[in-house]
């Protein structure tokens, strides 16, 4: 379970990842300055223990209006749990300086920085091989690296990746989503 308590943790696994970084085994999945955001999503799991964990532990779900809309429907033989994002791609927006970075999610859940308007080969996914204590959790999450200069920002989690014309809609807030 996911707690205050667990924060020191993180951050010590982040100083060892910058303590590390300029030597020989440094990883660029885990080189993450700034504020670290673990990226989640809900997912129900039979209460017959039919979806076995496998000793993981699931997250608690946080309080509040997170789960609007997916925790106000009833599930009778399931109970909701948070896991990690799938294959896929996290979109961050920063509006105050109208720029986007892209993150690519590899089918175990770990996150790279993915260039903006370019494709790589699928088959080219990049593979997480650091053995640094601690680095496995943070290559699953993304950096906002200037948290007190950034402002508002955005994430968006999709199957494919974004195109210019596709940001540009969301910049422009056409649907009138906020």
């Amino acid at each position: 379970m996911a707690t205050a308590s667990n924060i020191p943790k993180v951050q010590a696994a982040s100083a060892n990842a910058k303590a590390n970084a300029a030597g020989p085994t440094s990883c660029d999945m885990c080189e993450k300055k700034g504020l670290l955001i673990l990226p989640v999503r809900y997912a129900a799991a039979a209460a017959s223990g039919a979806h076995n964990l496998g000793g993981a532990t699931a997250l608690a779900l946080p309080k509040g209006q997170f789960g609007d809309g997916v925790t106000a429907v009833g599930a009778k033989k399931a109970s909701y749990f948070l896991r990690s994002v799938r294959k896929g791609f996290i979109h961050v927006y920063y509006p105050s300086t109208n720029k986007w970075q892209i993150y690519g999610v590899t089918t175990e859940g770990y996150v790279f920085n993915y260039p903006l308007d370019a494709d790589l080969n699928p088959a080219q996914e990049k593979a997480f091989s650091c053995k640094q204590a601690g680095h496995m959790q943070l290559a699953q999450c993304i950096s906002i690296e200037h948290p007190k200069k950034a402002g508002k920002v955005y994430l968006a989690f999709s199957d494919v990746r974004w195109t210019a014309p596709v940001r540009k809609r969301y910049e422009t807030n056409e649907s009138g989503l906020s």
